[in-house]
């Protein structure tokens, strides 16, 4: 079920972005026979998800929980970190990385109900008054020192 958030997010996030590249189907810059460093990320983030090794938002960016979850993989399978972690790993098996979806009423039906506009922001709920006496309590006991 994961999984499959994580492909639905990924192709809304690839035909929110297909202006800043254009990437074709294969998953390559169109125009040239290399991967941008961004279709490397994506793709190692596409490996660990379907590992469950959880590299956050699958967004392109190398962030914390990326390089956490790379991490942990390759401690996992007592790998080492070299210039060849791409092929060591296994990621480069990772096939076409964007597609087209044209989002049809059947998948707007899963999704449920979205809000038009978000809702509006709520107080922070009021303390207890047996948490304020605590706290008071704490202060004056700490103050005598």
């Amino acid at each position: 079920m994961h999984v499959l958030y994580s492909r639905i997010l990924l192709i809304l996030c690839a035909a929110f972005l297909a202006g800043c590249a254009a990437p074709s189907q294969s998953g390559r810059t169109a125009g040239s026979g290399r991967l941008t460093e961004r279709d490397r990320v994506v793709r190692l983030q596409i490996f660990l998800d379907e590992r469950n090794f959880g590299p956050g938002i699958i967004d392109g960016q190398w962030g914390l929980y990326t390089d956490k979850a790379r991490a942990r993989h390759l401690a996992m399978h007592g790998m080492a970190f070299d210039s060849q972690w791409e092929r060591t790993m296994g990621v480069d098996q990772i096939g076409q990385l964007y597609t087209a979806h044209t989002v049809t009423s059947a998948d707007a039906a899963r999704i449920g109900a979205v809000a038009a506009t978000p809702p509006a922001p709520t107080a922070p709920p009021s303390p207890r008054p047996a948490d304020v006496a605590v706290s008071g309590a704490r202060q004056r006991s700490t103050s005598r020192a």
